[in-house]
């Protein structure tokens, strides 16, 4: 899987386009170890300077080419074959990362106010909030329902987020670069940036743990803060985290699945992610 294990930050010295000295701090990463990690760092820095420099925009972390830069919590193997492993991602929720049990997640539409009175009733009401929340569950799930009915043979749990929905296919185990991905993708109308992270990283991913601001935190404090404030915050977010769920099983379509490794991540999941009767953030 393309989660590295080990990440280094190393300098590497050089000249810009105007023959100044300058120094470049790169970020590399391997799965051996930490002095690989190094290494790699360095030879990214010093393409820069072989390669020159180039204006460009960076594409936002979560969703670029380069491998997750994420801290690894723990990693699951079957007959010594690792299918998932649980990362810390960078505003610090938990993560699961599987290589071929396929998750897919559908955004809900905004919600619209009919008319300024409304908008103000609403913005103002948790409770109309919900309901109106709640409602466009009905159209998704419609949507869900008739996709499988024209395509038999495929089968999956269906669960509710906060803000949409999220299948775990159960039928059978899939290749995150094969075509039957991208088409399931486009024909449940699947969240656009997820499509683009999991066709990049060539992984399937589950966010397990809430948002921290849905739970009244900020994000993680950046590495610049320090160990102690990251850590403080860390348990400031675990401490608040049993008091959420991420997601409750609506329904499952189809058989339960077969294959042992999909099993594994559909009690693994449901282990992290579910905690009954509480609510979703």
């Amino acid at each position: 899987m393309n989660i590295p294990q080990y990440w280094a930050k190393e300098k590497t010295s050089g000249k810009d386009p105007y023959g100044r000295p300058m120094e470049i701090a790169a970020w590399g990463w391997s799965s051996v170890s930490e002095d690989d990690a190094r290494e790699v760092s360095r030879a990214r820095a010093q393409k820069i300077f072989a390669k020159g420099f180039e204006r460009r925009k960076d594409p936002f972390y979560d969703y670029g080419e380069t491998p997750l830069r994420e801290e690894v919590l723990d990693r699951y193997q079957q007959e010594g074959k690792e299918y998932a492993v649980l990362t810390c991602n960078r505003y610090g929720a938990l993560v699961l990362n599987t290589a071929k049990a396929f998750f897919l997640d559908i955004d809900f539409p905004p919600i619209e106010a009919k008319g300024i009175l409304d908008f103000v009733l609403t913005a103002f009401s948790r409770n109309r909030r919900n309901q109106r929340e709640n409602h466009r569950q009905i159209p998704a799930m419609d949507m869900v329902r008739e996709w499988f009915r024209q395509n038999p043979g495929r089968s999956a749990r269906v669960y509710r987020t906060k803000a949409g929905l999220r299948l775990l296919f159960t039928d059978r185990l899939y290749d995150p670069e094969e075509e039957m991905v991208l088409n399931t993708f486009e024909g449940l109308d699947a969240d656009p940036l997820y499509q683009q992270l999991t066709k990049n990283q060539k992984i399937f991913r589950a966010r397990v743990s809430p948002k921290p601001w849905r739970i009244s935190l900020g994000r993680m404090p950046g590495e610049n803060a320090g160990i102690r404030e990251r850590t403080r915050w860390m348990e400031r977010y675990h401490g608040k985290t049993k008091d959420y769920a991420v997601v409750q099983h609506l329904e499952t379509i189809g058989p339960e699945p077969r294959d042992p490794e999909i099993a594994q991540v559909v009690q693994l999941h449901d282990s992290l992610a579910m905690n009954q009767g509480k609510p979703l953030a």
